[in-house]
């Protein structure tokens, strides 16, 4: 069958990031992770916009559906072994990390050490995009027995009812990371004779590798933090926490006048428990890759020095290479990895590889799509008109202001403090469960996702209506 391509999110990732994520979703690590004999085995990055191929994941929404309605506990065991699997890299990672001296370490051991790593990231990876797949499963699972246990059929009424219902009872990294710097600025807002090195180097200690993505940008200094607590100081971390506060107060008694609504039908709460706990899966299990790269930074740091390269170049080598490399098999061709940095893509047909850098990309870039309105699931109700701004990383939160309209193909934590200045959400991809879904219902933002093309019908400077009614958004 022919390959339907579809993008789904454009975001950096390093080289080597991405060949774990099309290699780690190959049957065998299926079968390894999750002892399902299924796999994907077409991809592809062209210029930082990710696809998927349709039809693949169609087979492997249809291959979970079956599992689902076969096993009752299919789900539960499923988040048990998404937690297993992500507690076996953050200890592999940590234990990589106790080796004292480096340069005694031999090229054998130096490559064993690799290979567990680089083992326990592949057993984790299948659970990064079938996330997304059971993410859809289980909204119809929960549309169907709203309509046959409950009797309630109005599309605005299920969303209205999910929206307050699909909340997360966990604190993720990032809630709890933000918490922790507003109460270190909160301390300094009180007294500005107070001495916060201490609080400074304990959250480094927890979150230093909160701000790199996919392998790439570097990990928080003390410098950074100083500058995130002078940040919040000009924005009056009181209040803040007092909104979080009345946030929570808000949400949970949304929730529990929604629960009072299913709290009969006892298969719609066990769905409602399971997608809440999606939800804490959606960023933790993301967070894991971070926070173990950051434990092993110094293995790929010792990679590195012996073959004369930075980490910053050598992740633009594909897991495949760097055993190689180590290996003594292959040698370091600085010049392809300076193209590969500049632009490059990799492809999986069949398994099997293509990798372009430089000018040779622009040979499988896509077509422009043209458009003035866009459609998609509605994530939080609501309406709200402003000026567009695309938001695909980073480099793109400080040219958002308030009353801005996002636009991103896939929103992800590293972009919050974009989002919360935001009228208005609009992405490319995501569903019941995505994270942009997840914070608009959190800060009561309009959003609408899974339009499938808002990156590419809307550009920075338009003015944007998005309805989170009917869930639409238009060129005004």
């Amino acid at each position: 069958m022919k390959i339907k391509w579809q993008p789904i999110v454009k975001a950096k990732s390093s080289i080597l990031f991405q060949w774990y994520v099309f290699e780690g979703h190959k049957g065998k690590w299926f079968q390894s992770s999750l002892n399902l004999k299924i796999g994907l085995t077409n991809g592809k990055i062209v210029s930082d916009e990710i696809f998927i191929d349709l039809n693949e994941w169609a087979k492997l929404e249809e291959f979970l559906a079956s599992k689902v309605k076969a096993d009752k506990n299919f789900l539960k065991n499923f988040i048990g072994l998404c937690l297993q699997r992500s507690d076996e890299l953050i200890k592999t990672s940590k234990r990589v990390r106790q080796v004292e001296d480096w340069q005694k370490v031999d090229s054998d051991r130096l490559l064993s050490l690799y290979r567990k790593y680089q083992n326990s990231v592949l057993n984790l990876m299948p659970f990064l995009n079938a996330i997304l797949v059971l993410d859809g499963i289980l909204k119809k699972e929960i549309v169907i027995s709203l309509e046959t246990d409950l009797g309630i059929k109005d599309k605005n009424e299920q969303d209205l009812l999910l929206s307050k219902l699909v909340i997360p009872k966990k604190k993720s990294y990032f809630v709890k990371e933000n918490e922790r710097i507003l109460k270190t600025a909160l301390k300094v807002q009180e007294n500005k004779q107070v001495d916060i090195k201490q609080d400074i180097k304990d959250y480094l200690k927890r979150y230093a590798w909160i701000s790199s993505i996919a392998y790439l940008k570097p990990f928080l200094t003390e410098s950074d933090v100083m500058r995130k607590v002078e940040i919040l100081l000009r924005e009056n971390p009181e209040e803040k926490l007092a909104q979080i506060e009345q946030t929570k107060k808000k949400k949970q008694e949304g929730y529990e006048g929604a629960f009072d609504q299913i709290k009969r039908s006892r298969r719609l709460v066990e769905l409602v428990d399971l997608a809440c706990e999606f939800i804490y899966l959606q960023t933790y299990r993301f967070d894991v890759f971070s926070i173990a790269h950051y434990q092993v930074y110094p293995l790929f740091g010792e990679i590195g020095r012996r073959f004369g390269l930075k980490v910053e170049e050598l992740v633009y080598l594909t897991g495949e290479e760097i055993v190689k490399l180590v290996e003594g098999k292959a040698e370091v061709d600085k010049e392809e990895i300076k193209n590969r940095i500049k632009n490059y893509a990799l492809i999986e047909e069949g398994g099997k590889y293509t990798l372009l850098s430089g000018g040779e990309v622009t040979k499988v870039v896509g077509e422009i799509v043209e458009g003035t309105t866009v459609k998609g699931m509605v994530a939080s109700r609501g309406r709200a008109t402003g000026e567009a701004k695309l938001v695909t990383e980073v480099e793109d939160v400080s040219k958002v202001n308030r009353g801005d309209i996002i636009i991103s193909p896939m929103t992800h934590p590293k972009l919050i403090v974009a989002i919360t200045k935001a009228a208005g959400i609009i992405t490319d991809f995501g569903g019941m469960l995505c994270h942009a879904a997840i914070v608009a219902r959190e800060f009561g933002i309009p959003c609408v996702v899974g339009t499938g093309n808002a990156t590419k019908v809307f550009k920075d400077g338009d003015l944007v209506e998005v309805n989170a009614y009917d869930g639409t958004a238009r060129k005004l």
